[in-house]
């Protein structure tokens, strides 16, 4: 090994050991005490419904939200105007794919699927009455 080499080779050896020194001294330090009640809030803000929500932002309570509670959205596969499938699980059950035209319910069939959404009616032809999203990323 070269001379020029020498100094660089043990500046490296010496940050190891120093590191290496500090670490086990960091393990052998007392760790702070936890306190023994939890931390609690003086003061609770109460959480809006969604009619409120829906109420103080203008809008009219829609009848299809009683149904939403039912069902839940829990994955899309798009596929174009009448393709697609949904992954729907209804009232705790597991969840299971139904393909675009398939009926989920009695008077409810999936009638598109679009990006993180899925269209539920009384038939395909039939205005939408449910509209299922994927919850939001976190």
């Amino acid at each position: 090994m070269s001379i020029s080499l020498h100094r660089p080779v043990t500046w490296v050896v010496w940050f190891a050991v120093g590191f290496t020194v500090v670490g086990w001294g960091l393990r052998g330090w007392p760790e702070a005490a936890v306190p023994s009640q939890p931390l609690t809030s003086q003061a609770s803000t109460p959480t809006p419904s969604m009619v409120q929500v829906m109420r103080g932002l203008g809008g009219a309570p829609v009848t299809a939200v009683a149904q939403t509670s039912a069902y839940r959205l829990m994955g899309v596969l798009a596929g174009g105007p009448h393709q697609g499938a949904a992954l729907i699980a209804q009232e705790g059950q597991v969840p299971k794919p139904y393909k675009v035209g398939q009926t989920v319910a009695p008077g409810l069939v999936l009638q598109s699927v679009l990006g993180r959404e899925a269209r539920l009616g009384p038939s395909l032809e039939a205005s939408p009455s449910l509209t299922l999203s994927l919850p939001a990323k976190p």
